[in-house]
């Protein structure tokens, strides 16, 4: 959906979200054109505290895995804050389970703009086959941003720790208790 809002002088913005359901269904993603880097859900903020998290040595390059692609609002945000050295590439593989939504962030949320020392990849994958095929200790941050109703289950729990390196650190949004067993025994760390 395309609308205007007001913003905090008199003038009008245009406002861009991306809804999963009706109309009346809150926005997955909520992007002000032009300003791609104001985080409007909490959840984006925190992917930032989980660098902070990471035990990686200074100057290597990071690889994040980004399970649900939304309007991909998290690469934006990656590209432009991720710190950077000369030589160092950080790469982001994103998957998403349909390839509309990843039309959508393509022609109305400028997805997959260039960013020096940032590589970003998508494809139309299903989130838990992704993680099965992905090898051991491959990723340093993995972001699982599923839609409300999204399943994780006990193996995809071991998948998850299975890619993270060692000080790998992995952020769930939307995580409830059904989720994850509560027999104590799958956790990630």
């Amino acid at each position: 959906a395309v609308g205007a809002q007001p913003s905090s002088g008199d003038e009008w913005v245009e406002q861009r979200c991306l809804r999963f359901g009706s109309e009346t269904d809150p926005p997955e993603n909520t992007m002000v054109r032009g300003q791609p880097l104001v985080c409007q859900k909490a959840y984006m903020r925190v992917t930032f505290f989980a660098l902070g998290l990471l035990d990686r040595p200074p100057g290597q390059g990071l690889a994040i895995l980004l399970v649900g692609l939304g309007a991909g609002q998290l690469t934006h945000l990656w590209r432009r804050h991720l710190p950077r050295t000369p030589g160092q590439t950080h790469t982001i593989h994103c998957v998403e389970k349909h390839a509309e939504v990843v039309e959508l962030a393509r022609a109305h949320f400028d997805l997959e703009q260039a960013a020096e020392g940032v590589e970003v990849t998508v494809r139309v994958q299903d989130g838990q086959a992704a993680l099965q095929q992905a090898a051991a200790a491959s990723y340093d941050l993995v972001v699982v941003d599923l839609s409300v109703g999204s399943f994780v289950d006990a193996a995809t729990c071991r998948d998850l720790r299975r890619v993270l390196r060692p000080g790998g650190v992995c952020v769930h949004n939307y995580v409830s208790h059904r989720w994850f067993p509560r027999d104590g025994k799958t956790r990630l760390r």
